[in-house]
């Protein structure tokens, strides 16, 4: 994989319920010299926000998914999954309170 930088940044998926962990993730990778992409941090008000985000995801070097159990549910998660895996992106799986992964995920690299 190549490295990180602006024009490709890490874009984190996650449930609302989850933004906390996913707030201080991305702020981690931030402080790391790694380029994250958050939506509530990278979006701006009064914008198209799914054309961005999607812009954002298709952009990204590889995509983390913060997996809970709140996640898994979540179909704005499976939709942004299903787009990283039809493009072959890395993904990597942060898993945020025992969640159980879908098949999908199961080959995935988990922190």
């Amino acid at each position: 994989m190549a490295e990180p930088s602006a024009e490709s940044p890490v874009f984190i998926s996650y449930s609302r319920r989850d933004y906390y962990f996913a707030e201080s993730l991305a702020l981690h990778l931030l402080k790391d010299g790694v380029p994250a992409w958050l939506d509530v941090k990278d979006l701006n008000p009064g914008v198209f926000w799914e054309r961005d985000l999607f812009g954002a995801l298709d952009n990204a070097c590889c995509v983390v998914i913060i997996a809970s159990a709140d996640s898994m549910k979540s179909p704005n998660v499976r939709q942004e999954m299903e787009r990283a895996i039809s493009q072959k992106k890395r993904i990597i799986i942060a898993r945020f309170r025992g969640a159980k992964l879908p098949d999908e995920l199961c080959q995935c690299e988990v922190v």
